[in-house]
């Protein structure tokens, strides 16, 4: 394979926007007639597909490998690169930073996790982060966390309780997540404004005060009978304080009356401190990982 300054020689970085079902199935059938066995760094559900198509949000370019699939996150790019990975591939850097997810099982995924980590540096992607897969069942969340039922009642005598968020506070809660620092903008599925609104009460959570004011917040999302996220935040001045547990017992709660028994979410391996607090309260580690790679904006 060519170095990364051959490979994008010559090559816009022009995306074609995919605009129909049919145009995307016509492309991965041409990928898979022209590379038999194709393999890709992020498979997409086909539903996804179709919001991304109706939201006007997926784009693709053509390579000589296969096609690198571009899904507009609002503030990044998803990266998916699709095909032989033995062939050419090229990601110019464009007005957003492109995030690519190479997920794999610790066992190894070994030639097609090597081949997609060569085209990605050869592009000028850095490996920034890998995460791991942690899973918990509602019940056992629920059973470890029994104990913070006498907090919470005490919180509650001093003016801090925790609810469901109402629709004018979604905004200032995905604010409190992305300028946290613990959950990157890419770790979260970008919703449209519609999308959060039709999301089932209860999927944003948040501590507030005596005076209605905002502690700390939860969002998670239920799809196909689990939940998935489950990012927990907690605003200065209120950390340390004992309201994180709450919020996680009470999303397990949550959960229980949504008949939802599995919750997962990613972690960043080099986060102890999240690791111990999942695994103590009825997470366990899987076997599944993902390495993070970043192309930064053009102009840098």
């Amino acid at each position: 394979m060519e170095t990364s300054m051959n490979i994008q020689e010559g090559h816009e970085g022009v995306m074609e926007a995919i605009v129909s079902a049919e145009q995307y199935k016509s492309i991965i059938t041409g990928i898979k007639e022209r590379h038999g066995n194709p393999s890709g760094n992020l498979y997409f559900m086909y539903r996804d597909v179709l919001r991304y198509i109706a939201q006007g949000r997926l784009f693709a370019e053509e390579c000589d490998g296969g096609y690198v699939f571009y899904v507009d996150g609002h503030t990044y790019y998803q990266t998916v690169i699709y095909g032989d990975l033995t062939k050419d591939f090229w990601v110019m850097p464009q007005d957003k930073k492109c995030i690519a997810r190479l997920v794999y099982d610790g066992k190894g995924a070994a030639a097609a996790q090597q081949g997609l980590s060569c085209i990605l540096q050869q592009n000028g992607f850095r490996k920034t982060a890998t995460t791991v897969l942690v899973q918990g069942r509602t019940e056992e969340i629920l059973e470890k966390c029994r104990g913070i039922e006498r907090y919470i009642k005490k919180m509650e005598t001093q003016g801090y309780f925790c609810v469901m968020a109402q629709e004018s506070q979604f905004e200032e809660i995905d604010k409190l997540i992305s300028d946290s620092g613990v959950v990157k903008d890419y770790h979260m599925t970008y919703m449209t404004h519609e999308e959060k609104k039709a999301l089932r009460k209860g999927s944003y959570l948040c501590m507030i005060n005596k005076d209605n004011e905002i502690c700390g917040a939860s969002l998670a999302t239920i799809v196909d009978g689990m939940s998935q996220g489950g990012a927990v935040v907690m605003k200065e001045g209120y950390k340390l304080k004992g309201f994180t547990p709450i919020l996680t017992y009470n999303r397990a709660k949550w959960l229980r009356e949504q008949n939802v028994e599995y919750t997962q979410g990613w972690i960043v391996t080099t986060n102890v401190d999240s690791i111990r607090y999942h695994t103590g309260t009825g997470f366990h580690l899987m076997d599944r990982y993902a390495d993070e790679w970043l192309l930064s904006l053009k102009e840098d």
